[in-house]
């Protein structure tokens, strides 16, 4: 059933004296007097106020020209005055209310049309037109997609065209021109009064799925991720690559296949200790809201009340959350429930500076004592080094070697760069990334992390060996966390069993198997001696030391041996904690000497 909606306007003349003076009957000033719109009387200087607001009281003013002051003296009337004809004279023309409008809607309720775009006037700021907000059905204004391949996710202007991304599909489309194609078959390309005009889909199954944050762009590529197809993409002039699968396409598809599109919630407790039920809305925490972010959804509720405002963060300062909310606050005293409501999020940028497009796969932190946990590794390999939750994954993609080079320990809101700088954003701060001046490496969002390389040694691959030392050349400072040797199974009893050689490596998270020149030094007898890393040729050598468990039928084993045995071996190197921290460390070369087992 049509629906009819009548538009309100104000069409009135208003005469004013500005004169002093705002009094009540009885001579006192009064400075809540409310207004009296539609009886042509108002106090000068109240802004003034319509039927509806709380303030307002028509029937409590006198009719036009009668002194609201009655006291002993003289003071001033100050009135506004509604006036419908022009100079208010006897007969004088009358204004008119002009064209009334009204909206008509055949159909009146909401309808979501995520696969099309309509596009609004013209803004000219030279001329002050501004025609955002027409909307001429009588002009051709829209631009349907294929609904088949979902809904529109990001759009991105590029010269005269305008890319679209579709959850499975990335489409150009023309701006103010359009194709002509002739009876051969022949395309040539005009000018026409359309905005949008010929929609030409790219080559290739693939969209950006509902990850429109991992949108990256440098130069004429454009890098996104495709979380359904359980790729990473770059869309370039010869079209779209899947980059994934530059060494990588088993690690996406495992981690990809993480990443929900489901929203979750979780509710934590803070103490308060002041907050404003005023706008600007704020609550000022008694921790910091390291789990609040802005954007964020949240849920406010007094402890043991079942009043909920909801509200979104527009600003985090530390202790401090800003807020968005339409009613005010409750009354919060003493401890405030915040619900927060997240999702998983793939987020990308690129780095002009190293010029590597960096991404970060990001699972929800429903909690906010669960720690930022990543570990540049397999996960199978270290199930007992450290409690793995997978929250992050964040690594670098370099194009001039097509492959991805670096993980990271950050987990940033959104990255961007500008004029050769990268900037990364967390709870509300912006932070400069490749900091020169400080030279505090491996520092992110003020918390320092340990870098380390993880490589493998696989010198003549089918042939079994006895890894004896290792050697590395570069900068002082690196150690060795751990030496592993592949899996090697033999049947028993039991079944079948898996045992691997390991050198210094501890389930209790003492995985220092090689310690650094600096940390391994010790004083016996006024002799230094080096428990670890020694410098010989100015490289940096030492020997590794078994401590694997008895295998079945293995007669010399343990500390009564050194070397690790097997095909290959699994190394990871970081640097410590005392030597130089914050400083450049630098790694040439790593190298192992070993013999081939003679069995």
């Amino acid at each position: 059933m049509a629906a009819r909606l009548q538009i309100k306007y104000f069409n009135s003349f208003w005469l004013k004296r500005a004169l002093n003076g705002r009094f009540d009957s009885s001579g006192n000033e009064n400075t809540a007097i409310p207004s009296t719109a539609g009886t042509g009387i108002e106090a000068s200087g109240y802004k003034p106020t319509w039927p509806g607001d709380p303030n307002y009281v028509g029937s409590d003013y006198p009719s036009f020209g009668a002194d609201v002051y009655t006291g002993t003296g003289s003071r001033d009337r100050n009135w506004i005055v509604e006036e419908s004809r022009i100079r208010g004279g006897y007969n004088n023309t009358s204004t008119s209310y002009g064209a009334r409008a009204y909206l008509k809607e055949d159909e009146n309720s909401q309808s979501r049309l995520d696969n099309q775009l309509i596009y609004s006037g013209v803004y000219n700021s030279t001329t002050s037109f501004n025609a955002t907000n027409v909307f001429s059905i009588a002009e051709n204004i829209t631009k349907t997609l294929d609904p088949a391949y979902g809904s529109i996710q990001r759009l991105y202007a590029e010269d005269t065209n305008m890319i679209i991304f579709q959850e499975n599909k990335v489409n150009n489309v023309l701006v103010d021109k359009d194709a002509i194609y002739s009876a051969q078959g022949g395309g040539t390309v005009t000018s026409a009064n359309l905005v949008l005009g010929q929609i030409t889909p790219y080559l290739g199954e693939y969209g950006i799925s509902k990850n429109p944050e991992s949108f990256a762009v440098f130069g004429f590529r454009k890098y996104f991720a495709d979380r359904y197809r359980n790729v990473i993409l770059r869309l370039s002039r010869d079209g779209i690559t899947e980059i994934s699968q530059y060494g990588m396409s088993d690690y996406f598809r495992d981690n990809l296949e993480q990443i929900s599109d489901d929203w979750q919630n979780y509710t934590s407790s803070y103490s308060i200790t002041a907050f404003s039920n005023v706008a600007p809305y704020s609550i000022t925490l008694s921790e910091v809201a390291d789990d609040l972010d802005i954007g964020m959804q949240v849920a406010i509720q007094q402890s043991g009340s079942s009043t909920v405002v909801n509200a979104i963060v527009v600003g985090v300062n530390k202790k401090l959350l800003y807020l968005d909310i339409g009613p005010k606050l409750p009354d919060l005293t003493q401890e405030v429930v915040l619900t927060k409501f997240v999702k998983d999020r793939i987020v990308g940028g690129y780095d002009t500076y190293d010029d590597f497009y960096k991404l970060s796969m990001q699972k929800s932190l429903l909690n906010k004592d669960i720690p930022e946990v990543f570990l540049p590794f397999d996960q199978s390999t270290v199930v007992e080094e450290v409690s793995y939750n997978g929250n992050t994954q964040t690594l670098a993609f370099d194009e001039s070697i097509k492959g991805w080079t670096s993980f990271y320990t950050y987990r940033p809101i959104f990255i961007n760069n500008l004029r050769n700088n990268y900037y990364s954003f967390k709870a509300s701060e912006v932070w400069r990334h490749h900091d020169e001046v400080n030279e505090n490496r491996t520092t992110f969002y003020g918390n320092q992390s340990d870098s380390s390389i993880t490589f493998i040694f696989n010198a003549n691959p089918s042939v079994t060996k006895n890894f004896k030392t290792i050697a590395y050349e570069g900068s002082n400072g690196w150690e060795v966390d751990f030496v592993k040797s592949d899996f090697q199974g033999k049947d028993n009893v039991n079944g079948w069993i898996e045992t691997q050689d390991t050198a210094g490596y501890e389930s209790s998270l003492n995985l220092s198997t090689v310690k650094s020149y600096e940390e391994g030094k010790y004083i016996d007898g006024g002799v230094t001696y080096r428990s670890g890393f020694n410098r010989k040729e100015n490289r940096y050598v030492a020997n590794l030391i078994n401590n694997s468990t008895q295998r079945i039928g293995e007669v010399v084993f343990g500390e009564q041996m050194s070397g690790v045995k097997g095909y290959y071996v699994t190394v990871r190197m970081s640097i410590d904690t005392t030597t130089d921290p914050g400083g450049m460390k630098e790694l040439f070369a790593v190298s192992s000497n070993f013999s081939v087992s003679s069995y």
